[in-house]
């Protein structure tokens, strides 16, 4: 079921949201009184759009697959987005406008990418990989090394 709706408050201690439902009758009323406590999914509408540093990762990244697959850059795009909006349940986006979650999912997504399919990284790319969010999961989940290497400045 899909509800609409309204973000009426939020308790930072508590991490709790009161919500303003659009249009909800009795038994869709009762429905949500008799099930308090168990969990639910929310979907945020983020309003937030891509921005250009986000652009930039993605191109970078997209570059360094098409090099390695011998691909057009338009092709390889389109291909990966279609992957990823079928596997993520997310509608066709454009790389202009999208939002900063689709974006930031999808940044997540061609790193993934780029391990599974042993894409040799541009230093340009990998240093844009290495700050993505989930690097060193993707690494593990690939069996890909990861190493860091910590120097203790005076």
């Amino acid at each position: 079921m899909k509800y609409f709706g309204e973000i009426k408050a939020f308790n930072h201690q508590e991490n709790t949201i009161v919500l303003k439902l659009d249009d909800i009758d009795v038994h869709e009323s009762n429905l949500f009184k008799n099930n308090i406590g168990n969990y639910l999914e929310l979907d945020f509408d983020d309003k937030r759009i891509i921005s250009y540093k986000q652009q930039r990762k993605i191109y970078a990244l997209l570059n360094s697959i098409t090099k390695t697959m011998q691909m057009d850059l338009e092709t390889i795009k389109q291909e990966l987005k279609r992957n990823f909006c079928k596997q993520h349940h997310q509608e066709m986006f454009s790389l202009s406008n999208c939002t900063v979650t689709i974006a930031n999912n999808f940044i997540d997504y061609l790193v993934n990418i780029c391990l599974e399919w042993d894409v040799e990284f541009a230093s340009k790319a990998l240093d844009i990989a290495k700050d993505s969010y989930g690097w060193e999961i993707n690494c593990l989940n690939n069996k890909k090394n990861v190493v860091y290497v910590a120097i203790k400045c005076k």
